[in-house]
């Protein structure tokens, strides 16, 4: 497959490679296929790359006591991001921290392979950030849920908002008493 870049917009255009399934009816509204795109394919490999980094690292058995530059640039990373996962979370929050961890990195992944000159950013699609996000919402909410139970959205209430907002319906309700 060749692909003419003519210009600098066309690399957020998404190009079936093969597809795998096709069903046509006669109404253009009931078309279905299922295709392997650009974007899949920067997906699986930027995985790929993380699962390589991985393996060098857990192949790699000569972590020292005074790691060399792969071995301390990887650490950093590591404790940069346990760090901000002990501030927001806790010491409860650590059971994430793998989750978390495999997320952070693979953004940072695809988004600096979007840098690269003609390659394909992932994340510069709408569609894609906005399923990332939803699916990381509703798991926080199913643990949050699991955690807490009805108390969960407790969580999201001030005190002082429940007390203004009390304020305000008595206000309304004398007012609306005044007027009849």
């Amino acid at each position: 497959m060749v692909l003419n870049i003519l210009n600098p917009l066309e690399q957020f255009k998404i190009i079936s490679l093969f597809i795998l399934y096709e069903n046509t009816f006669s109404f253009d509204m009931l078309y279905t296929a299922l295709s392997f795109t650009n974007s899949h394919l920067f997906l699986l490999l930027n995985i790929t790359i993380f699962l390589f980094l991985c393996n060098l690292l857990i192949l790699n058995d000569k972590c020292e006591v005074i790691p060399n530059r792969f071995q301390y640039g990887l650490e950093s990373i590591y404790h940069f991001i346990l760090n901000m996962v002990l501030e927001s979370i806790g010491h409860s929050g650590k059971k994430y921290f793998s989750w978390i961890f495999f997320i952070f990195i693979i953004l940072v992944l695809i988004n600096l392979s979007g840098m690269v000159p003609y390659s394909f950013t992932v994340t510069s699609h709408l569609i894609v950030t906005f399923w990332l996000g939803l699916s990381i919402f509703i798991g926080i909410t199913i643990i949050g849920f699991a955690t807490h139970g009805i108390k969960y959205f407790n969580l999201f209430i001030v005190c002082f908002i429940l007390w203004l907002l009390e304020c305000c319906i008595y206000t309304k309700c004398i007012l609306s008493w005044l007027w009849i």
